[in-house]
């Protein structure tokens, strides 16, 4: 059984996701004003804004991952900030990557039970997760003081293993690492895009978990089931 995380296991509410971003922003500014470098946080918010937008190319057109080393890495060239000031790159590294710790992350309702429910059973459970800003170190802190980390058998980075859903070759490792063939394995996801279209890539079976009212992609492939909560997924397993 596989598991996607953000927003299907973990998530923050909009508020807190608007409040991360000014605590980033905010956070690498005075971190390189305390070095020496005079910036605006309008200037960090634009250099911010280019990196994304080469994440999301560099993921798009190759199905790599723009890893978050990568990302800081890019900042400070786009700032003009020598990139060889090693303790400087950490310094916003560290800022980058662990402010996520400043806001609250909630489990999804049913989260932890459902996973208990399925070690208890004895079912090889595994994660694999796009990590944009938040490689897999911090997200293991993250499982960790949830009370989660504990349920899994294999987990998936996308910044570690150098490849991003929907890709399916990232769902397949995971499997592989667990000794599990894809007839025999679900994975649960919230993205059409990434979850279902990777996990059917890869012949997996692939249940939604849709959390909005949004129409379902049509040119994406079907999910095998389409649940509301995570209370649904044992009852779901049986049909499957």
């Amino acid at each position: 059984m596989l598991f996607d995380f953000w927003d299907t296991l973990i998530f923050c509410e909009s508020r807190e996701s608007r409040r991360l971003r000014r605590i980033r922003i905010r956070g690498l500014t005075e971190t390189l004003v305390d070095a020496g470098f005079s910036f605006s946080q309008e200037a960090v918010e634009q250099a911010m804004e280019a990196v994304d937008s080469e994440y999301n190319r560099v993921g798009e057109e190759t199905g790599r991952d723009f890893d978050t080393n990568s990302q800081v890495q890019m900042m400070m060239e786009i700032l003009g900030v020598p990139k060889s000031n090693k303790r400087l790159s950490q310094n916003l590294w560290n800022i980058y990557a662990r402010s996520i710790f400043s806001v609250k992350l909630e489990k999804r309702d049913g989260a932890e039970r459902l996973l208990r429910f399925l070690k208890e059973r004895e079912y090889k459970i595994g994660l694999v997760c796009n990590t944009g800003r938040t490689p897999g170190i911090v997200i293991r802190e993250i499982l960790q003081k949830l009370g989660l980390l504990q349920y899994f058998d294999v987990l998936m980075f996308s910044n570690e293993y150098g490849l991003l859903k929907p890709r399916p070759e990232i769902f397949l490792e995971a499997l592989s690492r667990i000794n599990v063939e894809p007839s025999e394995a679900v994975h649960i996801g919230d993205r059409p895009d990434l979850d279902i279209l990777g996990a059917k890539k890869a012949r997996l079976k692939a249940i939604h978990l849709r959390l909005t009212n949004q129409p379902y992609p049509a040119d994406l492939p079907k999910t095998d089931l389409t649940i509301r909560t995570l209370h649904q997924v044992p009852e779901a397993i049986r049909k499957l």
